[in-house]
């Protein structure tokens, strides 16, 4: 069953404004000594062909590409951008927030059903930049549809994912994540110019990625 939509925005929202550091909920920490004007985004082009052909409804997706050694359980590769992180599993707290890892280095993973690599969604944020260095995700809009994400378990049994597709929104409009359907890999970070709102400055946009298992 997955959580209500609610629950979900708040979820990533608090997650993204990089800003919770030892435990503690302190919005937009990481943006208060010298922010970048902006995070990077995808290209129109891309977000564009992504519309066309939106990741929740694909039913079909091509082999990955070969990958390398995946060393370690609950690891996060982007092979094409050179990223590997840490997942850390996290659940959301009772009032309803999702605290992110405070290091920037750490993904952090969540499904609805508290389940994760099963049916539906399995969601991975984590921080584009804190405190001034590149986080994990920092070059996340740099992926393109095709590109092969790997994933393991905490067994160390490994995941073969391939993008179907790239979105962009406002952090009051993200999308739900369901637990049910078909197994889906969602990985969000921040993405465009800084703003300032009553909780603090932070990103204004969420940007993410979806991906399906490959064959």
């Amino acid at each position: 069953m997955s959580a209500p939509a609610g629950v979900l925005r708040s979820l990533v929202t608090m997650l993204l404004v990089a800003g919770v550091v030892g435990g503690g909920l302190l919005v937009a920490i990481g943006l208060q000594r010298a922010p970048a004007p902006a995070a990077p985004l995808p290209p129109a082009s891309v977000l564009a062909a992504s519309r066309e052909a939106p990741a929740p409804v694909a039913t079909h997706v091509p082999s990955a590409p070969a990958r390398p050694s995946v060393p370690g359980p609950d690891r996060l590769l982007i092979p094409g951008l050179g990223i590997e992180a840490p997942l850390q599993g996290r659940a959301l707290r009772a009032d309803g927030d999702f605290v992110v890892p405070g290091d920037p280095r750490v993904v952090a993973r969540w499904h609805g059903s508290g389940k994760p690599w099963g049916p539906g969604w399995t969601v991975l944020a984590g921080h584009v930049d804190s405190r001034g260095e590149p986080g994990a995700l920092h070059s996340l809009a740099s992926v393109r549809p095709g590109d092969a994400l790997v994933t393991t378990t905490g067994d160390g049994q490994v995941l073969d994912w391939v993008v179907q597709s790239l979105s962009v929104s406002r952090k009051e409009d993200l999308p739900d994540f369901p637990a049910t359907g078909p197994m889906g890999l969602a990985v969000v970070t921040c993405g465009g110019p800084v703003i300032s709102t009553s909780a603090g400055r932070h990103y204004r946009d969420n940007v993410i990625v979806w991906a399906r298992p490959a064959d």
